[in-house]
């Protein structure tokens, strides 16, 4: 089976994703937890303890970068980016687990970001596909979100952690509450 590079930022969207990659694209997940936009750290502690846990529970191998919000804030907080900080906050993470992909030696790139109805679709797969281009690694493309809600009530049912906002400040602002 092929192994994927798995950008991954929650576990209520890494479930449906990583059952879709193995049943649907016979690829097994390598799952990357880099989300230096997750604030405060208590909340990011929850939310990669409960990823750690989905890895043991499917026994797939996880990487989780050191946690640095300040590198997300110091990236984000300009006049030019803020009124688009999603993308930008898109941007950030992606491109550094793609450049992370190559160099680890993945020829297969994915985005659990894919799975959730709250975030922009469109933009993530924009982004994906021209920094996996510029790479020379493909692009799983798929629309997770179809499976998004059956696969967070399994989730909540296990008893993992899952969040009520995107994960930066201002989304904890926002409070979504049916994320």
């Amino acid at each position: 089976m092929d192994r994927i590079f798995l950008h991954t930022c929650c576990v209520g969207c890494a479930a449906g994703v990583i059952d879709t990659l193995i049943n649907k694209f016979k690829v097994k997940p390598f799952l990357f937890f880099y989300n230096p936009n997750i604030q405060p750290e208590d909340e990011y502690l929850k939310r990669k303890e409960a990823l750690t846990s989905l890895t043991e529970i499917t026994q797939l191998s996880i990487e989780i970068p050191n946690y640095n919000p300040e590198e997300h804030l110091s990236y984000i907080n300009s006049p030019e980016k803020i009124n688009d900080r999603c993308f930008h906050c898109y941007y950030l993470r992606l491109s550094y687990s793609i450049e992370k992909a190559r160099l680890d030696g993945f020829f297969l790139f994915s985005t659990t970001l894919l799975a959730s109805p709250h975030q922009n679709h469109e933009k993530i797969k924009e982004i994906c596909q021209t920094l996996t281009t510029k790479q020379g690694i493909d692009f799983i493309y798929y629309d997770f979100r179809k499976t998004y809600y059956k696969h967070l009530g399994q989730v909540k049912k296990t008893g993992l952690y899952c969040q009520k906002y995107c994960g930066c400040l201002y989304s904890m602002n926002e409070n979504v509450n049916d994320i």
